[in-house]
């Protein structure tokens, strides 16, 4: 029973936080890129906004299913 090996001591936490602050600055470094600067995408506009609708949808099934 000594063979059993042990989690690490600090988990997976110092590697989400390391890679939650590098995606934060290069977001902040892209906004002040022209490009991203108003922060819309004109050309992903109506496809964000479909797949916005299809994601808050209920499916039809739960809906006939409720009693």
């Amino acid at each position: 029973m000594n063979n059993k090996k042990h989690l690490p001591m600090y988990g997976v936490g110092p590697i989400y936080g390391f890679v939650i602050i590098a995606v934060t600055v290069v977001a902040v470094f892209a906004g002040q890129k022209p490009f991203f600067q108003n922060g819309v995408i004109e050309w992903l506009k109506i496809p964000s906004a479909v797949i916005g609708v299809l994601q808050t949808s209920e499916p039809m099934h739960s809906v006939a299913c409720k009693t």
